[in-house]
């Protein structure tokens, strides 16, 4: 969907929880906010990753992503990486999803940050 799409729908949304708090419950604007809801989840993107995997035991082929650092060799599987760099990785990845102007590797990162914090749960 477009981001006009994703603004329509936000504003439906918003509209019909304007209404629902501010009337008495009824089928009618319960029916609308659920509409709305769904309506939202679709254009932003639908369903999302569970956030949490179990472990199967394999290792997420995620890597360290950065050329050289003091502690962590560029392509170290992060299974192998320790809880302190790997929340440190999770800050900067974090950090870099937000920024527009490396838009071009959100994907990238999404996916990284999502290995990241699944490994971190595990420990």
């Amino acid at each position: 969907m477009s981001d006009l799409d994703k603004v329509a729908a936000w504003q439906r949304l918003s509209e019909a929880a304007h209404e629902y708090a501010s009337k008495s419950d009824n089928p009618t604007s319960r029916q609308k906010l659920s509409d709305a809801a769904k309506a939202w989840a679709i254009a932003s993107g639908g369903a999302r990753k569970p956030a949490s995997q179990p472990s199967t035991g394999e290792r997420s082929g995620a890597v360290w992503p950065f050329a050289s650092s003091k502690n962590v060799a560029k392509g170290t599987p992060i299974e192998e990486v320790g809880t302190k760099d790997l929340r440190w990785l999770a800050s900067v990845v974090s950090e870099n999803i937000q920024d527009e102007s490396k838009a071009q590797w959100r994907e990238r990162n999404v996916s990284l940050l999502h290995d990241v914090e699944a490994e971190l749960r595990t420990r």
